[in-house]
Formats: C-alpha cells, structure tokens, sequence
C-alpha cells in the first residue's frame, strides 16, 4: 500500500512498514525498483522509500530493536519523520545529496533518542535513475549487495542509530552500471535457516546471479528462497524485507 501525491514537480511515494506480502513496484525513472516484506509480529522492520523526482529515489530499510507491538510509536516516528524529512532534503534542483543523507540519518538518529535509548540498524540511500549514482550510509545494518558481473558489498559505514546522540554518518557513493543490480537484505532474510544453515548473503547472491527480469521477480525469489527450507521458527521469529533495483 502506497499513495501518490504530486505537488509542482515534487513526487512523495511512501512506502509504509504495515504493507506486507506481494512485491511493490516503485515508478522511477531509469531504473526497476522494488520491495517486498514478509514476517514475523515480533519484528520491527521499518522500510521507506520517497520518489522526489521522478528519476531520484530516497529510501531506507530500519530494523529497531524489539517487537512490532512494543515499538509500534517509535516505528511511527520515524515513520513520519523520515518521509518529512525527505521531502524536505531531497526534492531541491541542486540538491548536494551526501550532505542531505548525512541529515537524514541525524534526524532518523534524535527520533529514536528522544523515546530512549532504541537500538536501530539501518542502511539509507539516495539513487539517481539518470546518472546511475547511489549514495549511502550504512549504520551498523547488514551489507547491501551490488551485482554487475561480480559482487560488492556495501558494508557499514557507521554506528547504528538510538546509541549516540551527536554521531555523525558520513555518505558515501557508487555507480551503478547500466544492467547492474542492488539488493538490500533485512537482518532477518540473512538469519532465515535454511536446512540447518543460515541464508545468508551467499544465498541472496545466487538468486541475484540468476538475473531475473524485473525487481518484482528478484525480490519475491529472494524471499522465497529464503523461505523455501526454512524451519518453523525461523518463519516465526524473523521480519523479512528485500528491497531490489535494477539499471
């Protein structure tokens, strides 16, 4: 479930973490995005994503300590606060995104503080459908995955958020090319156990390495192979959330 506001140029899609089961297709364009969430009443996946033009993409997977119930104001929060704050940051013709993302991960950081110390992994992003460019902070969260003939983690930049008030995340940047794919995992599609094994990001890049036509097709085969052998506690335990896009 997402909505679709338009006001002078300016494109708001949220993406809210209650929306569950089948894939989502994101519009952008230059690019196929995606995202799929499954799981658990005992996670608190958080995922958002923002279309502020239609070629920039802001998006963000956040996995706040604790279960759905207990955390359900802090998961609203930041909720709400990401999506102001990336109308607000991202939306502008000259926009200087590593310095917006930076922000976004302060505010994202105070939003958890201010109900307490919450601990929340979290990987956020900003893709520009036109250039291809994908600037990122990993804040303690489960590396993401690019693919475009081989493999490249984007393993963590920072400290998680709700521990430090005043930590800094610095964005970094890559190029996705033309073809290339990205894939963001939740904590709890990589712990999935899959005959006696965890999924992992190993299980993740064999489904990437497949090459599968849409984002929708990626991410509905990365959750179900997760799935696929998976022990009934794990399927009880675990939020799962893949968020893909392809160039």
């Amino acid at each position: 479930m997402f909505g679709l506001a338009v006001a002078r140029k300016k494109v708001f899609v949220p993406l809210e973490q209650r929306s569950r089961g089948a894939a989502t297709v994101i519009p952008l364009r230059g690019a196929a995005v995606a995202y799929g969430q499954r799981g658990a009443p005992f996670g608190c996946d958080v995922v958002q994503a923002n279309r502020v033009h239609e070629d920039r993409l802001v998006f963000g997977l956040i996995d706040v300590a604790g279960n759905r119930s207990s955390n359900a104001v802090i998961s609203e929060a930041v909720t709400q606060n990401f999506q102001s704050t990336a109308i607000e940051l991202f939306a502008a013709t000259d926009l200087n995104a590593s310095e917006a993302l930076s922000q976004l991960a302060q505010n994202l950081n105070r939003s958890l503080m201010a109900r307490g110390a919450h601990f929340g992994a979290a990987f956020l992003a900003c893709y520009e459908g036109s250039t291809g460019a994908l600037w990122y902070i990993n804040a303690g969260h489960t590396p993401a995955l690019t693919y475009h003939g081989t493999f490249h983690e984007l393993g963590a930049t920072g400290v998680p958020f709700g521990l430090f008030s005043h930590a800094i995340h610095d964005a970094q940047i890559m190029v996705l090319q033309p073809g290339g794919v990205f894939v963001l995992l939740s904590k709890g599609v990589v712990e999935m156990r899959v005959e006696k094994q965890q999924f992992g990001l190993e299980g993740a890049k064999r489904i990437m390495a497949k090459r599968a036509s849409t984002a929708e097709e990626l991410v509905s085969a990365v959750l179900d192979a997760a799935e696929a052998s998976a022990d009934q506690r794990s399927l009880e335990q675990n939020d799962r959330t893949v968020v893909a896009l392809i160039r």
